[in-house]
This record gives structure tokens, sequence and C-alpha cells, in this order.
């Protein structure tokens, strides 16, 4: 049996504005173009306690050692963190992610 998905559900159609930052669901385009898998909120836009150089390429995939599969889990685990508390932040560069997978799964070509 072939489970078909609605794919309007996997495009990320809202955007969560925190600590001076945009957050989203890391999207099924993305996702498809790196090779990735669907877990992960992006750092839309970087400021305030996030502020990075290059915010485009940034995933956050933990946040006070819980894991931010998502968009909601991010928020449920920011909501339970008490305020002025320091926290580990987990971080993965897309393009990273990339390369570290291309370099153990290398293509081989045909001669």
């Amino acid at each position: 049996m072939l489970d078909v998905k609605d794919l309007l559900t996997l495009v990320p159609y809202w955007i969560l504005e925190y600590a001076s930052c945009l957050f989203q669901d890391l999207g099924y385009e993305v996702a498809l173009e790196h090779n990735l898998s669907l877990k992960g909120v992006v750092l839309s836009s970087a400021g305030g306690c996030f502020d990075f150089d290059d915010a485009n390429n940034l995933m956050i995939t933990s946040l006070n050692n819980r894991s931010t599969p998502d968009l909601d889990t991010f928020i449920e685990v920011a909501g339970a963190i008490p305020g002025e508390q320091r926290i580990g932040v987990y971080i993965s560069d897309r393009a990273d992610i990339v390369r570290s997978s291309e370099s153990r799964n290398p293509v081989s070509t045909p001669l």
C-alpha cells in the first residue's frame, strides 16, 4: 500500500519571532535540495541572543539539551526555560551537514 502525503503540510506556513529573531520549520524544498531529514528549526533572521554572522544556513536542532525537531517543540522547550538562565543551543550549518554527508557517502562516477 502506498502512503500519500499532503505536500502542503511539509511547507512552513508560519514564522516565530522570539528574542529578536525569526524562526521557522525546515521546509520540504530546502530539505530535499540539501538531502536532509525534515527535522530542525531554521534561524531565518538573527539578532538579540542569537546574533550570528550568517543566519541563512543555520539550523537549531537542540535547545537547553532538548531536541527541537520542529517549531512546536522549539516553542515548548523555549517556554519552559526560566528567564535570565544560561542555556545550551546546538546549531548546525546546513552546508556543513551536506558536506559531511557527501564525504561519508561518496558518489562513484563510472569511467
